[in-house]
């Protein structure tokens, strides 16, 4: 209950969305916070211990936040700063996403189904960006493409998947719309949980992995702030404060 009251109070406020991401056994935890400084941009930074290294990746939607029109990869620096290692950006026309990093010879391009498409490895950030302050749907359907980190290819395409409401429950503790997911391709689905009344996602328990050290993948909303920019440059500082100079 209160976290349902968390999430309506700071949904006009630039709420910051606080999961963790795991294998369903819970091994490989790791946190994943989610900004929405307005209704068009994601900021996303993953970490797993304090003074480790860890993942800052933003988000421009499109503008009726059906799909991401660029992202861009960086890793966490002190002073909540983003150093930037990759932009991946997406041709509506021809359906193409293309991945440009630090390191590669050459971009890498795949085009996918046209229509609505969230990258799975940046952890449903955009569908929630796409679904906060609405309605939850009768059924979702969008394309699935994946930035893998282990071997070639490094883009790859997961089908289209389709999420079917199955209908309102609770879902820890919280009022919510259980879906069923199925993929048209590689993906091998499962349920998604979405808030009944603001939309965004509270979980996901799917049989396919996001990331290579992965087995399959569960993510789980754990808390909702509030205090928009302030609160999250105090988060971000907080991973490097007080931790050896060369420690990230």
């Amino acid at each position: 209950m209160l976290l349902m009251i968390a999430i309506a109070a700071t949904l006009q406020a630039a709420p910051i969305y606080d999961y963790r991401r795991s294998n369903q056994d819970g091994s490989e935890a790791e946190r994943i916070l989610v900004f929405l400084p307005d209704p068009t941009h994601v900021e996303v930074v993953k970490t797993r211990e304090r003074c480790t290294s860890a993942a800052y990746v933003t988000a421009t939607m499109a503008p009726d936040r059906t799909y991401a029109a660029e992202l861009v990869a960086g890793r966490l620096e002190r002073d909540a700063v983003q150093r930037k290692i990759g932009v991946l950006d997406y041709d509506a026309a021809t359906s193409t996403i293309r991945v440009t990093i630090d390191g590669l010879p050459k971009p890498e391009t795949l085009t996918i189904t046209p229509g609505p498409w969230h990258l799975f490895d940046y952890d449903l950030a955009s569908l929630t960006a796409a679904l906060a302050g609405r309605t939850p749907p009768a059924t979702l359907k969008f394309a699935l493409p994946l930035v893998w980190n282990g071997e070639p290819p490094l883009l790859r395409d997961l089908g289209v998947v389709t999420a079917n409401r199955v209908r309102s429950e609770r879902f820890e503790g919280r009022a919510a719309v259980r879906y069923q997911v199925r993929g048209s391709g590689a993906f091998k689905g499962g349920p998604l949980w979405l808030d009944a009344a603001s939309g965004v996602v509270l979980g996901a328990d799917w049989r396919s992995p996001n990331h290579a050290e992965y087995r399959d993948f569960r993510l789980r909303l754990r808390d909702v702030h509030g205090g928009g920019a302030a609160t999250w440059k105090r988060m971000l500082n907080s991973h490097f404060a007080g931790c050896p100079a060369k420690a990230d």
